[in-house]
């Protein structure tokens, strides 16, 4: 691809067995560290990065490392984001689990503490499914946000393990539940004067890629076989050089509706209000996955040993048609809804 300029010399050797992460990063040197050992604690082989015009020393630290495959671009993000992905995809995660998130983003699923991904996606497989769920959960800091300062490769859960009790505000769906809301609404509202739900909270950061499948954005994949696992991505962004940040994505405009989320923070800071996200009557500190388990967060889903496989693929197909029959039923509601209307209407 023309756009993308391969910026390490190193000869992409993959095993058929290897988990891939893909990212798109700009300005990132404060995270990244961080972020790369996780997931390779986690058991992620390879990392294959768009740098995408980098002004400090990412893209250099970033050719440091022997398990990243680097891209550099200094196209236009919001134009390109989806057509990068997607050509990355297609051409090395065939066949493979792939991760698709952003540095500030760390996947939490069902028993992460013990368990690495590899073993997590082989039992996705064994329900027949290629394909997680997840729900975004910004973490915040029981300080001001301009208060919240994190060291380079410091666990980001040192500085921000707080989340809203009330981790979406608006759900719907046909055949799966997609989520509105959350801190942002909390904090800024929702006077979307387009009358669309704002910050949308469904992703599907996890997909064992083919060319079969149709990837609009994080938010959209098409043709995938979804599980009744799911994950959530604890969204760590309001670190103190949020303040700066800020600033230059509002120059930059390259973030949905016009960077409009980021007016909205500017607004805030140019009032010298510190930019306080911590409520007691609402945060929850981060203990473990079980937690969010419990909360309904994360779901565990259908989860057995392999020698029981059989039974996990029955149980799962049970899944599917529980969720197809509840798309029936929404779909045939408003029908049947209006034929009642339509009847008291007749008799009066």
């Amino acid at each position: 691809m023309n756009a993308l300029k391969r910026t390490d010399y190193k000869e992409i050797k993959l095993n058929p067995d290897n988990s891939l992460c893909f990212v798109i990063v700009r300005n990132e040197i404060k995270r990244i560290p961080f972020f790369l050992n996780y997931y390779r604690e986690k058991g992620i082989s390879k990392f294959f990065i768009v740098d995408n015009d980098s002004e400090d020393n990412t893209l250099d630290y970033l050719l440091q490392q022997e398990d990243v495959y680097v891209w550099y671009t200094e196209e236009s993000f919001k134009k390109n984001k989806r057509i990068w992905l997607e050509w990355l995809l297609k051409n090395y995660g065939q066949n493979h689990w792939c991760l698709i998130v952003d540095a500030d983003e760390i996947l939490y699923y069902p028993d992460c503490e013990t368990r690495s991904l590899s073993d997590f996606c082989r039992q996705i497989e064994r329900q027949g499914k290629n394909a997680v769920q997840g729900i975004m959960l910004d973490m915040y800091s029981q300080q001001p946000v301009q208060e919240a300062y994190y060291n380079p490769g410091d666990d980001f859960l040192e500085v921000c393990p707080y989340f809203d009790r009330q981790y979406y505000h608006h759900q719907e769906g046909t055949i799966r539940d997609y989520y509105w809301g959350g801190l942002r609404q909390r904090i800024f509202g929702s006077d979307d004067k387009r009358g669309k739900k704002p910050y949308c909270l469904t992703k599907f950061p996890l997909l064992k890629y083919n060319d079969t499948m149709i990837f609009y954005s994080e938010h959209v994949t098409k043709n995938i076989k979804v599980s009744s696992t799911t994950a959530c991505l604890l969204h760590f962004k309001y670190f103190s050089f949020f303040i700066d940040y800020v600033k230059s994505e509002i120059q930059r405009n390259q973030h949905w509706q016009g960077a409009a989320e980021y007016q909205k923070y500017a607004q805030l800071i140019a009032e010298n209000k510190p930019l306080k996200l911590y409520d007691p009557e609402i945060s929850v500190r981060l203990e473990n996955s079980q937690q969010l388990i419990d909360m309904g967060i994360i779901n565990r889903g259908v989860i057995l040993e392999k020698r029981l496989g059989y039974v996990s693929l029955l149980l799962e197909l049970f899944y599917d048609t529980k969720i197809l029959g509840r798309a029936f039923l929404k779909v045939l509601s408003p029908k049947i809804a209006s034929r009642r209307v339509m009847m008291i209407r007749k008799t009066y």
